[in-house]
């Protein structure tokens, strides 16, 4: 499972979760989370980012 496969499984379940606790199940830097959400989003998925709190995946699974 590649990256970003992992991320949207994590976010798969509706939930707010923040960039450095995906970071640390997936085993990369917040800095690399946010930039694979922004790979998704350029694919046409959509997500929220609350500053401070975290992000949400606007359709999960």
């Amino acid at each position: 499972m590649n990256i970003q496969q992992q991320i949207l499984r994590l976010l798969g379940d509706g939930k707010l979760h923040s960039g450095q606790w995906l970071a640390e199940r997936v085993g990369i830097s917040r800095t690399a989370v946010w930039k694979h959400i922004a790979q998704l989003r350029v694919l046409g998925l959509e997500f929220k980012a609350v500053p401070g709190s975290g992000y949400v995946w606007s359709t999960p699974i």
